[in-house]
Parts: C-alpha cells; structure tokens; sequence
C-alpha cells in the first residue's frame, strides 16, 4: 500500500484495516485479503480494486506474486503467512480484455500451470443441464478431502523418485527454449523447478513412486508455454508457445535407461 498523505484518507482507511482484520469467517479463520475485493482510498476517490490481478492495483499484483511463490502477504509493513495449505487461481477470458492488462513474464512465471478448458463435449453438456439447468445445488456440495489431506498428499509427492537423466531431460528442455531464435524470454530456473516438481506429481497421480519421461512430456507444455515470451515476429506469424515446445519435445532426446 502506497503512503497515502490525505490524514482524513488515511484515517478512513486504517479504520477499514480494523475492522476488516477483526472479521471472521464462518470457518473461524481470519479472512484472508487475497480472498475479497482490495478496498483502498487513493488521494480523495475510494477506488475498488478487482481481486484479478489483471484488472486491480499495482499492489495488489505484488501480493498475488507474494502468495503465488513466497505464501506470504504483506499489508502495511507487515508480512502475514498463508495457511497452508493455499493456492492461488487466476481465470482468464480469452474476449473482451480492454480493460486489462498484461501481466509481465516475472509474475506469469509464478503460476505453476495453464490449463484451457474449453467447451464441454456435447454429452458433457446435456449431463449439465440435466443436473443444473434450472439451479446450482450449493448446499449439496461437500468437501472430498481436508487440508492435512493435501499436506499429507503433496508430502508423498515430494519422496517420488526422480533420477539424475530425467533431471538432465528436464534441464536440456528448459535449456532449448533459451536457446529458441523464436523466442525472446525463454524457461527460467523456476519453470525448470516448476516441471520437476509437477512431473513427481503427474507420475503420483498415475500410480507410480517414480517419474519417467513421458511424465515430464505430459505435463510439459501446461507447465512451461505461459512462462515463455516470443520475438514479434514469431507472433505476426502465428507461431505459439505451445508449438515451440513441441518442436523441443520432438527432438530433444529422450533418456532411456532412466533409472540411474
């Protein structure tokens, strides 16, 4: 939060800081700010911010790339720890985007994964209208699992084992995307933690204790594509970053003796 120099202002808003850090869930928890609207004063207007981080303050996207990697917010000199476990979800919607604005490559490098929805299949969508077409049954919706469950879970996944050749195909991927003459910013540490980390996850979710390469390829493009920046002729000429890694998967070789 930027020093705001109206006294009136300021007192406005620190009576707001009370009240809101005094409110309580229904949980019992404390609320959370990224979990609400960010409501400030700036000069003599109130300003509403929008809780994505496209569309709300430069503050606020500071502290959507706090929780994304750090898992801490910081609110008037002070630093308040997430609860864990926590996650960050960001939409976007591919239309109608004047009013927002890119985020840049370090605060799209925070996010894990991209994943595109798209349209059910037709099946799909008679099944929801069959089930919600006339309301959406909220109070029928129940928890499948509690956070010491996620804890316990994504403690598992950190024991999957990941030898030291399918680190090496993890690193020559990151290592082609920076040198791609399509792109300008290519995979950075972080992505290259971020693929290793989701391929231990990905063989989890199969079964297995151990990753192969065909895990790191599965989950590669979700993992990598929104991380990377092309060169403005790759994009005036169609080329995605989703193509490019296709390319490098397509030729970067891949280890076979894969348990050493």
């Amino acid at each position: 939060m930027e020093k705001i120099k109206n006294p009136e202002v300021n007192k406005k808003l620190l009576e707001w800081r009370g009240k809101y850090y005094t409110a309580k869930s229904k949980y019992g928890e404390e609320l959370s700010m990224m979990t609400v609207n960010e409501s400030y004063y700036e000069g003599d207007k109130s300003v509403r911010g929008n809780p994505n981080s496209n569309k709300g303050s430069r503050k606020l996207a500071i502290n959507v790339r706090n929780v994304c990697y750090e898992l801490v917010e910081s609110q008037v000199d002070t630093s308040i720890p997430m609860p864990k476990p926590f996650i960050v979800l960001a939409t976007q919607n591919p239309v109608e985007s004047e009013s927002t604005f890119k985020l840049p490559a370090a605060q799209m490098d925070r996010f894990l994964i991209r994943l595109s929805i798209g349209y059910p299949d037709p099946k799909e969508e008679m099944n929801m209208l069959e089930k919600l077409g006339d309301e959406i049954p909220f109070d029928l919706v129940n928890a499948v699992c509690s956070g010491d469950d996620i804890l316990q879970a994504q403690k598992e996944v950190s024991n999957v084992k990941l030898s030291a050749r399918v680190e090496e195909y993890i690193v020559a991927i990151a290592t082609a995307t920076r040198n791609d003459s399509r792109l300008d910013i290519g995979a950075s540490p972080r992505a290259t933690r971020g693929l290793y980390k989701a391929s231990k996850a990905y063989a989890a979710l199969d079964g297995r204790d151990f990753v192969t390469p065909d895990d790191v390829k599965a989950i590669c493009v979700p993992v990598l594509a929104h991380r990377l920046v092309l060169k403005g002729a790759s994009r005036y000429s169609g080329v995605s970053a989703e193509e490019v890694l296709e390319d490098i998967l397509n030729s970067a070789p891949v280890p076979t003796d894969i348990l050493k």
